[in-house]
């Protein structure tokens, strides 16, 4: 029994280490998807700015009565808002946010189940621990 609970214990262990390499690795995932969010937040406000620089161009352009670079700015305007709304950052963000809060919580079921498996492992060697080195009672089960 001693031995059966050891190795319970060596693979309670084992599963332990596995955990706490996966959930390694999801936390570099989390940390890359961060990253991505930070790059297509940082590249929606480069997008607003190119709008609002383009509108601002668009009524000096209508102040000066400049038919031909007035429809020039348009076009300009219309095929930015058009990339803007290619790229679909409001969806792609609410996906990377959903995504981060999955792992998140991933994590943190992980960090639970080592937990509960570091106690497991902790009461198997307590166990262990309290049973006596050797057998003193022996049967003989056959002539």
């Amino acid at each position: 029994e001693a031995g059966q609970i050891q190795q319970g214990a060596r693979d309670t262990k084992a599963e332990a280490e596995e955990l706490r390499d996966e959930a390694s690795a999801l936390a570099g995932r989390v940390a890359v998807t961060g990253n991505k969010v930070k790059e297509l937040e940082e590249k929606a406000a480069g997008d607003k700015d190119l709008t609002t620089q383009l509108d601002e161009e668009a009524y000096q352009e209508q102040l000066s009565d400049n038919e031909e670079a007035l429809n020039q700015l348009e076009r300009r305007l219309n095929a930015a808002e058009d990339e803007l709304r290619q790229a679909n950052l409001d969806q792609r963000l609410q996906s990377l946010r959903e995504a981060r809060n999955l792992q998140t919580q991933s994590m943190k079921n992980y960090d639970e189940e080592l937990k509960y498996l570091r106690q497991e492992v902790e009461n198997i060697e307590d166990i262990n621990e309290s049973l006596p080195e050797g057998c003193w009672k022996r049967m003989v089960l056959e002539p």
